[in-house]
């Protein structure tokens, strides 16, 4: 996926880049874009050395997309679903089995974070500035 944003930030060989809603956004929801926001920032590895208040093209690899969707969608699903039929079986009463899923889906999340970490200096799980658009205080390049 290739985006379009403006850079708010840098900080070492990374910039905080603002994307700006598009009407595809509201069906989607993959960003975490609220409905009511006009755009979302996302930290980005800078490989065109992009400065403060440049307009840059960030891609991000699908499968990458995918992947993150699966872990963080359908992963706990899986987990709570198996929880749910093993207490079934043990036959664990529910105040028991609610305590169970919550501390589940916690420590999934933890280790989602640590996933996290490690994906995001694989190459492609990390949105990339592949290219610089318009340097700031510039007229547009195309």
């Amino acid at each position: 996926m290739i985006e379009s944003g403006e850079v708010v930030k840098t900080e070492k060989n990374y910039a905080v880049v603002r994307i700006d809603r598009k009407a595809e956004c509201a069906r989607c929801g993959l960003c975490g874009m609220k409905k009511n926001e006009s755009h979302v920032e996302c930290k980005a590895k800078n490989e065109a050395a992009a400065a403060e208040g440049d307009t840059v093209l960030i891609k991000t690899d699908g499968s990458a997309t995918l992947i993150s969707s699966l872990l963080v969608f359908v992963m706990p699903l899986i987990l709570l679903a198996a929880e749910l039929a093993v207490c079934y079986v043990l036959n664990v009463e529910e105040l028991w089995i609610l305590i169970i899923c919550i501390g589940t889906l916690a420590a999934w999340f933890c280790i989602l974070a640590l996933i996290d970490r490690k994906f995001a200096s694989i190459r492609g799980f990390s949105p990339t500035i592949v290219r610089i658009i318009e340097k700031k205080g510039e007229e547009k390049n195309e």
